[in-house]
């Protein structure tokens, strides 16, 4: 389960994973560059001065600025920057001690009487940005004891605005944002050339340099048109909208046979299928040994808009399939596109809601067998045998599948059924997967092409403005082929040392959740043994996946491709079917431990099946982790991060899994029914919440993270607490004002400082499984008495209310 909600931009259920954010541009930023690299001397014929002039300092260094290289001007600029930020700092500092000592330092001191101590002080520039960054989102004329999220980050929504093409801010889009202009260096700086006998390194260089030029190369994406796309999605048809194809669809086009070639060509290009999802994957009853997942897919807009019939939406889709219809010259009526939509409304109300399919819940063992005599209307072993005929999988009927969502099957071939025996639903049917086959793809086409899906996202989620082109490619880049880019991400950023530093904070944190198992009384002794046991098996992934060490490993993973700086839409198809090939060439191979996510991605996450814990490196930086943050602030922030992921072993839906990731009931009926009684107080909770209004979330669907937000923090604390030193540094102006504990407590809250759109705001809420910032902040804090004595709150006060929940 990842540490942060996904935001809908970057998993967007109308254009599928592989199709977000990656729209290309026109002009190349490296061409721009180049030119102005080229200095004319004075009073040479170019640079229209006839007569001679006299150079000044001022000139002299603006000419060693142009000549400078792009990382160079880069460094500058940071230097400067920083340079910016500690004089504001400065004059901040003397400004409020100059308050301070007129007897005007304002709340926070007057409360908590704070008073300065013979401890050293941490003047280390580390240590100064992040007082600066700290003071910058607080809102120190706020109650913290009645709403600590707006003491943290009341001054976010000044500081920060939501930037152009994107539907929020917080402080994981930011360091994102950040990693992407260190990726964009990456990228800009490396040659599309190399020789054939290069090694591995090199080609990674060149394969992400082609890819990254092809994206902003948008006369030659012009150039390439939409026959491209058209060529790919034709064997999947034939199509009744096409021309070139409509008599074929008319001597004997089947729903059955649409639907096989349909989830064939989804595994390769589309992780949002259409009808439903259908792979191979560990599985989660027997670890050791994989099997077929099948589960119910999306639609182009989520459930609720169909649902709950949100005609603007709807209205939106509609215009957009219309005009995909005439770009691509098919033969949809303004009726055919109504009747697509309404078929979408029948699959969303079949569908079940993201709070009762949350993780493993629904998750059942089956076999192919028993999967074609439950649901016949679909050939299942012919749809695997043609995906796996790459394969050395073997498909038999004792084949085990993972079925998530027995009711939707159930539903679904009725449906289905209905749909064959009418020959203009079978027509829809064809319209259907057609506009399924082309919408993950367009925004490796032209520009009028990725903007429909673009447009439409912009309409529903309130976001304004378009993203720069080099943020497009850089994010089309790392989506597609993220892992080579995360190699040299990792080469040329993360540092290396600390690796060992986390494992320690690691080592803490698992102490810390072992002294909880402790301490739940509500177990009994045979439970607690096995959670014990558990929590010793828990494997980490810290930083980067070990075969990046590897040469022979790294081309084996990541090698073979060639990529061209001219033809974006062949090097994406290239990548989506060379990496399916790979994936389905080691079925047969034994199942182990890999990173699921790239090394630049600013999150976390645990992984029930592998009993495994995970932190790339893109978290591993600041506002997170540096090596000079005092101990208070580490555990509050990536400490936190940490005893998240761990807690997700035991919440409501890691319980279910083993030592070894399987899963099966190793609770006692009692200690369950005493956590069913600590985790509805947890769903009750953060149901009461209400946020931007009127804006309240499902407890059921938030249940797993708001348990591990509640443990994380928990958990930090108590290892931060057991291993407090007297003599630890303080920060600048900070220390004098706040204990070490309630800066803990601020490091966290500020992890949690964001701004949504809305409209955005009120389509997570349907969906994802992770809660508002606010509510991030204000559960964990509340339910822990901790917080209540570090701020002296009194009880009864919103964040020290005498009733508190508590899990772990």
């Amino acid at each position: 389960m990842k540490y942060v909600r996904t935001d809908l931009d970057d998993n967007s259920e109308m254009s599928g994973s592989l199709a977000t954010n990656s729209s290309a541009t026109g002009g190349s930023s490296m061409a721009a560059m180049q030119s102005d690299d080229s200095v004319l001397p004075v009073g040479s014929p170019g640079n229209g001065v006839s007569q001679p002039r006299r150079i000044t300092h001022l000139h002299r260094l603006g000419v060693v600025i142009k000549r400078c290289s792009y990382l160079e001007k880069l460094a500058l600029l940071a230097v400067l920057v920083l340079l910016l930020i500690v004089l504001i700092l400065a004059c901040m500092l003397y400004n409020v001690r100059l308050t301070a000592s007129s007897g005007r330092l304002g709340y926070a001191n007057q409360l908590y009487n704070v008073t300065a101590s013979a401890n050293s002080t941490c003047t280390h520039p580390v240590c100064v940005q992040l007082t600066a960054r700290l003071l910058s989102y607080m809102n120190e004329s706020a109650d913290p004891c009645e709403d600590f999220y707006e003491f943290s980050c009341g001054l976010f929504r000044q500081r920060v605005t939501i930037p152009a093409g994107r539907q929020q801010a917080n402080v994981f889009s930011l360091q994102s944002g950040a990693n992407e202009i260190l990726l964009r260096s990456l990228l800009e700086s490396a040659s599309p050339s190399v020789s054939a006998d290069a090694d591995i390194n090199a080609e990674l260089r060149s394969n992400l340099a082609a890819l990254y030029r092809s994206c902003l190369n948008e006369s030659a994406r012009e150039e390439a048109g939409l026959q491209p796309l058209l060529d790919l999605v034709a064997p999947v048809g034939p199509w009744a909208a096409c021309n070139a194809t409509a008599r074929a669809y008319k001597d004997g086009w089947t729903i059955a046979d649409g639907l096989l070639r349909s989830a064939v060509f989804s595994a390769a290009h589309s992780e949002n299928p259409p009808f439903f999802y259908l792979g191979v994957t560990v599985d989660i009853f027997n670890t050791k040994r994989r099997a077929v997942h099948l589960s119910q897919s999306s639609t182009l807009l989520l459930r609720d808009d169909y649902v709950r019939n949100r005609t603007a939406n709807l209205a939106a889709l509609a215009e957009s399939l219309e005009e995909l219809a005439k770009l691509f010259g098919l033969t949809m009526t303004a009726q055919d596109v109504r009747n697509i939509i309404e078929l979408e409304r029948k699959i969303a109300e079949i569908s079940l809601p993201e709070w009762k399919r949350r993780g493993s819940l629904l998750m059942g063992n089956s076999t192919i067998k028993q999967l074609q005599e439950d649901f016949p209307c679909i050939n299942w072993t012919s749809v695997l045998l043609t995906l796996l005929s790459n394969s050395s999988y073997a498909i038999t009927n004792d084949t085990p599948v993972n079925l998530h969502d027995r009711s939707f099957f159930e539903q679904l071939c009725p449906l289905l059924n209905q749909l064959s025996s009418d020959a203009e639903q079978t027509r829809l049917v064809n319209n259907y997967l057609l506009v399924r086959s082309i919408w993950p793809l367009l925004p490796f086409t032209t520009p009028a092409a990725y903007r429909i899906p673009e447009k439409l996202t912009y309409r529903i989620r309130g976001v304004h403005g378009t993203e720069a082109p080099w943020k497009i490619c850089v994010q089309s880049v790392d989506g597609i082929f993220g892992f080579p880019l995360g190699k040299l991400f990792v080469d040329s950023y993360f540092l290396r040392d600390s690796h060992s530093a986390i494992e320690r904070l690691i080592d803490s944190l698992m102490a810390a959740f072992n002294a909880s198992l402790a301490d739940a009384r509500w177990m009994d002794e045979a439970t607690r043994r096995q959670a014990v046991g558990k929590l010793d098996a828990i494997r980490r992934l810290v930083g980067y996946p070990h075969y990046f060490n590897n040469a022979t490993e790294l081309r084996r993973e990541l090698g073979g491709y060639r990529l061209r700086p001219d033809r974006y839409f062949d090097n994406v198809v290239q990548i989506q079917r060379e990496s399916t090939n790979r994936a389905l060439s080691r079925l047969s191979e034994p199942v182990r431990l890999t990173f699921g996510m790239t090394p630049q991605s600013v999150n976390a996450y645990y992984s029930p099946s592998f009993n495994a814990i995970a932190f790339p490196a893109g978290i591993l930086q600041q506002p997170f982790y540096r090596p000079q943050f005092p101990a208070y602030v580490s555990y509050g922030a990536i400490g936190a991060v940490i005893g998240h992921e761990i807690t997700h072993g035991f919440d409501d839906s890691g319980r279910h899994h083993d030592r070894d990731g399987n899963k099966r009931e190793w609770w006692s009926n009692g200690t369950v029914a005493a956590f069913d009684r600590a985790t509805d107080c947890i769903a009750r909770q953060y149901e009461a919440f209400t946020v931007d209004g009127n804006v309240q979330v499902s407890g059921q669907l938030v249940l797993g993270e708001s348990i591990a937000d509640n443990g994380g923090l928990k958990m930090a604390y108590r290892a931060y607490k057991q291993q407090q030193k007297p003599d630890e540094p303080l920060l600048p102006y900070l220390g004098d004002r706040y204990s070490r504990e309630q800066v803990l407590f601020l490091a966290y809250a500020q992890t949690w400082c964001e701004l949504i759109t809305p409209e955005a705001l009120r389509q997570l809420i349907t969906v994802n499984t992770h809660p508002p910032g606010q509510m991030r902040v204000w559960g964990p804090v509340a339910n822990m008495p901790e917080f209540g004595r570090a701020f002296g709150c009194r009880p009864g006060s919103k964040m020290n209310p005498i009733d508190k929940c508590s899990v772990w």
